[in-house]
């Protein structure tokens, strides 16, 4: 079970996974959220969560994000880094 609050409130929020990201999509239009994952919410390959976690977070108003989809072909190393920076 995956939980968000908003200064103590459960909100409401939509949760979809699409090749193992996780978006969340919360209904209240706050910038400050707290998540909890409770034991056994996310289920991995070898095993799953047997912990809980908290995880603050924030997300930005519409205005202020952007998107960004990169493909990379032919990578001569294979443990390369890529950076992006805006200049």
């Amino acid at each position: 079970m995956i939980e968000i609050v908003v200064d103590s409130v459960l909100i409401n929020a939509s949760f979809k996974i699409n090749k193992n990201f996780l978006t969340i999509i919360p209904e209240s239009k706050v910038n400050n959220y707290k998540m909890t994952l409770l034991p056994n919410s996310i289920t991995g390959i070898k095993e799953a969560k047997k912990d809980t976690s908290i995880v603050s977070f924030m997300i930005s108003n519409n205005s202020n994000l952007s998107t960004l989809e990169l493909t990379i072909f032919n990578i001569p190393y294979p443990k390369s880094i890529i950076q992006i920076i805006q200049n």
